[in-house]
């Protein structure tokens, strides 16, 4: 599903939906836009790889507050084993 809303965003760049069923029919602007899709995906991964790293973070510098009761080092963990999974992925690695 992700892809799929992804590959439409990267056509709708360059064509008017109308010319979708056209272009996918042509193989030369699939493969035009699965390098896209491949490189935004990418993206998002290193998106979300950096966003677990800050709020990881944030939670070691917030958890030394001793008025929450919230468990920040384990809000930490949390976030440190998603970037984790994300970075053992491989899917953030950008093709050039």
């Amino acid at each position: 599903m992700k892809q799929k809303f992804i590959e439409c965003y990267c056509l709708a760049e360059d064509r008017k939906f109308e010319e979708y069923r056209e272009v996918l029919g042509n193989e030369e602007e699939k493969n035009k836009v699965k390098e896209k899709v491949e490189k935004l995906l990418a993206e998002f991964a290193l998106g979300t790889m950096l966003s677990n790293i800050m709020w990881g973070w944030w939670a070691v510098i917030v958890c030394k507050n001793p008025h929450i009761t919230f468990d920040y080092l384990e809000f930490c963990k949390v976030r440190y084993d998603n970037y984790q999974r994300v970075k053992e992925s491989g899917h953030w690695k950008i093709p050039l």
